[in-house]
């Protein structure tokens, strides 16, 4: 639990030190946000997605290693569909509530990169065998991939993390 609220202090301590500062000039120039507040408010959802993974998945299930997984399938998948959507996202998801703002090409490499990382990870750290691992991570990677597709910009740091646990502690 101390990881949990180590999370949740991050988050309280960031949050006025943001506040305090995003009217400088300067915090324009390092952070670009679409409306005013994102970055403190991405900021929460963060540090509190965090808390709750690891509260639920190592407090309340004993499974530190689906914590981890799902933290990291999530955040490597993301960083990977950005990465590949945004500049070579030739073929645009077209159905509601997508509609044109995600591509094929970027949910598959949030599947790729999400099922790849989430593998390593438990046959390096957590003594997994190769297809046990990837049998425990591959349901993860798909349910991940398309909560990625259907979420909101604004919501996939709670949302993608929160259902790839969700789907990891049943296969775990």
């Amino acid at each position: 639990m101390a990881a949990a609220f180590t999370s949740i202090g991050i988050a309280v301590l960031i949050y006025p030190l943001l506040a305090l500062v995003e009217k400088e000039p300067w915090y324009g120039k390092i952070f670009v946000e679409k409306s005013p507040g994102e970055i403190k408010m991405s900021l929460l959802k963060l540090f509190f997605m965090f808390a709750a993974v690891i509260a639920v998945a190592w407090g309340i299930f004993d499974k530190r290693e689906a914590a981890a997984a799902a933290i990291l399938m999530w955040g490597v998948g993301d960083a990977a569909a950005a990465l590949i959507g945004i500049p070579f996202g030739r073929h645009k998801v077209m159905f509601q509530p997508v509609c044109g703002k995600k591509s094929w090409e970027g949910t598959a490499a949030m599947f790729a990169a999400s099922f790849l990382i989430g593998t390593a990870l438990l046959i390096l750290n957590y003594d997994y065998g190769s297809s046990e691992a990837a049998m425990a991570v591959l349901p993860g990677a798909v349910v991940g991939a398309a909560t990625e597709l259907l979420s909101s910009s604004e919501w996939d740091t709670v949302t993608v993390p929160v259902a790839i646990l969700a789907v990891l502690l049943l296969t775990m």
